[in-house]
C-alpha cells in the first residue's frame, strides 16, 4: 500500500495519478518492445506472514512491541496487531538456494520467537489461526498506523455496506463486518519468482494451470471460528473479506479485487496491468513526478511507482510484479495462494515444488492443451477439497494425488535440474511433498485432530489445544507428514479448572425477539426440549431471557399465551457472563445467583449459553477419563 506519507486521496490528486499510471503502462510497453529489461538473473524471494499469540494461544496484541525490539531489517507490521511479516532478501535460483532460504527464514523466526517469548507471546505460522474469534476482527485490533486506517476507510467507502462472508463446508459460516479486519484472519507464505520478460505469457499461463495441484498439496486452513469449511478457507475468505463490489453490480459481472484471473495472457504482462486499471477503482494516489515514458525513451530505467502502487491493491493469486534490483528492472510472478505453515520445512518444499514446475513447463503454448475455465474450476476445487480433489487435466479426470505423484513431482524435478538447483536440495524438499501427499496435509491433520479433541473438550477448548500442538511441532520445524495424532495421554491430562465458558457453551442457539408470540416460543421450546431461550434485539444485543418455568406458569390458559408477547414475560434483569471467562467463575456465579443458565456475551452480543447441566456433564466426563 506504499509509504504512509504517500497516501493521498483528493479528486485532483487522483486525476494526476491516473495520468501517471497510464504513462507508466506506456513506458513498460516501450521497455518490453525495445528489450530494455535484461534476463541475466533468475532470483527467488519470499514473504512470511506470522500470527502473534498470547500465553493462552489466543490472538495477541503486541506485534508492534515485538517488532520494536528487533533491530534486524526485514521485519514489518501487518494489518492486525496479532500479525507480523518477515521479508526475505532475494537470492539467485541455483545450487543450494532453497537450503539457504530455509536457513535464512529459520534464523529470523528463531530471533523473533525469542523476543516474543520475552513479551509473553508465541509465534505461529498457519493459514488461519484456529483460535481467532469474532471479537478479534474489529478496529480494536487494527494496527494503529495511518496506512491501515486509510485502507480500511477506502475499501469500506467503495463497498458502501458491510463486508459479508458466507462459506459452506462441513459447517456453514455467515459473518458481516463493517471493517476490513476479516482479511487479517489470513496468513500466507508469498513466493516471488523472477521470470523472462519476453516469455512472460508462457510462464504466467503455466503458473495458472499448476495452481490447483500445488494448492491441493499445500492446504493448511480448514477452520474458521470453530467451523470446518474449505481445505484452504483462506481462498474464499480473502476474496470476500475485501470484496468492494456492491450487490446491484451482480448482473454486470464486475470482477473482485481478489481473483484467479479472467483469461489467458496472449502476449505481454501489460495486458494484465491494463485490465486491472480498467476494472478496479483507484484506492491510493501519490505525488509521483516521474515521467516514465520519457525516461524509457532516453534509455533510463523508470521506477513505475504509480503502476506498482495500483498493482499492490489488486490481489491476483498469481500476481505479476515489476521491480528494480541492483539497478536492473525485472518482472516476476508472486505466488499468493500458498498458506503459512504448517512448518518452515513445508513452506520451503512448497516453494521448490512450484518453482520447479514453472521451470519444467513442457508446453510451448500451454493454452493449446488446457481450457481456461477448467483450470479456474480446478483451483477452487483444490481450495474446497484439497487432496481429495479430482481435476480436469488435459481432457481427463485425474485425482489430485495421482496427478502430483505420477506427473508433477517428476516434472518439477526436471525443471529444478534445468535451473541448476543442487541434487541434495531437490531430493530433500521434493520428498517432503511426496510424503505429505501420501499421508496428510496440514488441513487433513487439523481436521482429524480437531474432531478428536472436540469430542472430549468442546469446540473452544479443542481449538486451543490444537493450536498449542501446532506450536509445539513448529518449534522443532517438523514437516506435517511426521506430525502424530493427539494421544490419549494428552487428553487425560486435561483439567476442567483451565476451561473457559467458550469451550463448553452451546452456540447452536435458538433466540427470540421481544415482540415474538409467546405461544410460538412455547411451542418451539417444547419441540426442541430446551429450557432457556435468550431474547435479543435485531442487532443481537441481549435483552432478556425466557425460561420453561415462565412458560409453565401461564400454560393454564393457551389463549393467554397466544395474545401475549415475549416482552411481557421475559426476565429483563439477566445475569450473563463475558466470553473468555473461566468455567470456575461461571460455576460460582450460577451457585451464587441460584440460577440454572448463563447467556455468554461478547460486547453485549449473545454468542452462546451455558447451563448447570453442561458443567455437570463435563465434570462427569473428566472423572470417567481419569
Amino acid at each position: 500500500m506504499g509509504e504512509q506519507s504517500s497516501l493521498k486521496g483528493t479528486n485532483r490528486q487522483r486525476l494526476k495519478f491516473i495520468s501517471k499510471l497510464l504513462d507508466d503502462v506506456a513506458a513498460l510497453d516501450y521497455m518490453i518492445q525495445e528489450r530494455m529489461i535484461p534476463n541475466a538473473h533468475t532470483r527467488i524471494g519470499a514473504e512470511q506472514e506470522i500470527c502473534v499469540l498470547n500465553n493462552e494461544y489466543d490472538p495477541g496484541n503486541n506485534a508492534q512491541r515485538i517488532l520494536g525490539q528487533i533491530t534486524e531489517p526485514g521485519f514489518t507490521t501487518e494489518l492486525a496487531v496479532y500479525n507480523m511479516e518477515i521479508n526475505l532478501d532475494p537470492i539467485d535460483l541455483r545450487d543450494t538456494c532453497f537450503s539457504t532460504m530455509h536457513r535464512m527464514l529459520q534464523r529470523k523466526m528463531e530471533l523473533a520467537s525469542g523476543i516474543a517469548e520475552q513479551n509473553d507471546a508465541h509465534l505461529l505460522i498457519t493459514g488461519i489461526l484456529p483460535t481467532i474469534r469474532n471479537a478479534h476482527i474489529n478496529l480494536d485490533y487494527l494496527t494503529p498506523l495511518p496506512r491501515y486506517h486509510f485502507m480500511n476507510e477506502m475499501l469500506r467507502k467503495l463497498r458502501g455496506d458491510d463486508f459479508r462472508i458466507f462459506l459452506r463446508g462441513v459447517d456453514d459460516i455467515s459473518l458481516r463486518n463493517n471493517t476490513v479486519m476479516l482479511e487479517a484472519c489470513n496468513t500466507s507464505f508469498q513466493v516471488h519468482l523472477q521470470v523472462d520478460p519476453y516469455d512472460f505469457a508462457r510462464a504466467y499461463n503455466w503458473a495458472l494451470i499448476i495452481s490447483a495441484p500445488v494448492l491441493a498439496a499445500a492446504t493448511n486452513s480448514p477452520l474458521l471460528m470453530g467451523k470446518e469449511l474449505w481445505s484452504e478457507t483462506r481462498i474464499a475468505l480473502f476474496q470476500q473479506s475485501i470484496d468492494t463490489r456492491q450487490s446491484h453490480y451482480a448482473i454486470r459481472e464486475r470482477k473482485p479485487r481478489v481473483t484467479f484471473a479472467s483469461r489467458w495472457v496472449r502476449n505481454t504482462v501489460t495486458e494484465i496491468f491494463k485490465e486491472d486499471i480498467a476494472r478496479h477503482q483507484i484506492l491510493v494516489a501519490t505525488n509521483d513526478k516521474e515521467k516514465a515514458l520519457d525516461l524509457a525513451r532516453k534509455g533510463k530505467i523508470p521506477k513505475l511507482q504509480s503502476l506498482r502502487l495500483h498493482n499492490g491493491t489488486v490481489y491476483r493469486w498469481n500476481r505479476p510484479c515489476y521491480g528494480i534490483l541492483d539497478g536492473e528492472p525485472h518482472l516476476r510472478i508472486e505466488n499468493r495462494y500458498l498458506p503459512a505453515g504448517p512448518s518452515v520445512t513445508d513452506e520451503i518444499a512448497n516453494t521448490l515444488f512450484w518453482i520447479g514446475l514453472i521451470h519444467g513447463n513442457p508446453y510451448e503454448n500451454p493454452p493449446d492443451h488446457f481450457g481456461f475455465r477448467d483450470m479456474k474450476s480446478n483451483f477452487y476445487k483444490a481450495a474446497r477439497t484439497g487432496m481429495e480433489s479430482v481435476f480436469n487435466w488435459k481432457n481427463k479426470v485425474v485425482p489430485a494425488q495421482q496427478l502430483i505423484l505420477e506427473e508433477l513431482i517428476p516434472l518439477s524435478y526436471i525443471g529444478l535440474q534445468k535451473a541448476g538447483v543442487h541434487e541434495q536440495d531437490i531430493q530433500k524438499y521434493l520428498s517432503v511433498i511426496e510424503r505429505r501427499v501420501k499421508t496428510h496435509t496440514g488441513s487433513q491433520w487439523q481436521i482429524k485432530n480437531f474432531r478428536t479433541l472436540q469430542k472430549h473438550f468442546g469446540t473452544n477448548r479443542a481449538l486451543h489445544y490444537l493450536t498449542r500442538l501446532m506450536h509445539e511441532y513448529q518449534k522443532f520445524d517438523m514437516p506435517v507428514s511426521s506430525w502424530d495424532d493427539v494421544t490419549k495421554e494428552f487428553i487425560e491430562a486435561s483439567n476442567i479448572s483451565f476451561m473457559t465458558v467458550d469451550e463448553l457453551m452451546s452456540t447452536d442457539l435458538l433466540t427470540v425477539h421481544p415482540n415474538d408470540s409467546l405461544l410460538l416460543v412455547s411451542s418451539i421450546m417444547a419441540w426442541r426440549n430446551i429450557n432457556h431461550v435468550p431474547v435479543e434485539d435485531n442487532k443481537g444485543n441481549l435483552k432478556g431471557i425466557i425460561t420453561s418455568h415462565d412458560i409453565k406458569a401461564l400454560q393454564h390458559a393457551e389463549a393467554e399465551l397466544a395474545h401475549r408477547t415475549v416482552r411481557e414475560v421475559m426476565i429483563k434483569d439477566v445475569v450473563s457472563i463475558a466470553s473468555g471467562s473461566s468455567l470456575s467463575d461461571a460455576e460460582h456465579l450460577l451457585m451464587e445467583k441460584d440460577i440454572s443458565c448463563l447467556p455468554v456475551t461478547e460486547k453485549g452480543i449473545v454468542i452462546g449459553i451455558l447451563t448447570r447441566k453442561d458443567i455437570a456433564k463435563q465434570m462427569r466426563a473428566n472423572v470417567t477419563q481419569s
